[in-house]
């Protein structure tokens, strides 16, 4: 019931959504109103990922909770670091720091490895990937990203 929760929060059909395919959306209150933007990623049948702004993570939570009550869901909150690599060259500095982006499409979202989340995604204009990973290992990927001289911090 996952997809049809997310169709309740947001003005998306959910249900449509491809394995891997994300979306940019927004949850809505009641009269329609636009409480934050997100990216809605599915990554299996009744499994999504909901990347939503940090600063609005807790009243985010307690909507999307309060609107799960109707369903047969769990709300998993993920306590990430999201780094966003972002340009031309994002995909090579990627690649240099051992992180595969392989063919990952714009707007698509895969779990490359246990507990991280990545997306090709961005506001930039330019390509980009924002990944999601537990606090160590964002430390060692930006370590490992700060050695290539084409990444600024």
């Amino acid at each position: 019931e996952a997809a049809a929760l997310l169709s309740r929060a947001c003005p998306l059909d959910a249900g449509t959504l491809e394995i891997s395919q994300s979306k940019l959306t927004f949850f809505l209150n009641e009269a329609a109103g636009i409480l934050d933007d997100l990216i809605v990623t599915r990554l299996g049948e009744e499994r999504f990922m909901v990347v939503a702004n940090a600063g609005n993570a807790i009243a985010d939570e307690k909507h999307l909770r309060a609107l799960a009550a109707d369903f047969d869901v769990q709300v998993e909150p993920l306590d990430r670091v999201f780094l966003a690599i972002q340009g031309p060259e994002a995909w090579a500095a990627l690649s240099r720091a051992g992180i595969e982006t392989g063919s990952l499409l714009f707007m698509h979202g895969i779990e490359p490895r246990q507990k991280w989340f990545m997306s090709r995604s961005g506001y930039t204009g330019e390509d980009g990937f924002e990944i999601g990973l537990p606090e160590a290992d964002a430390r060692d990927l930006v370590a490992k990203l700060l050695e290539d001289e084409r990444v600024q911090w």
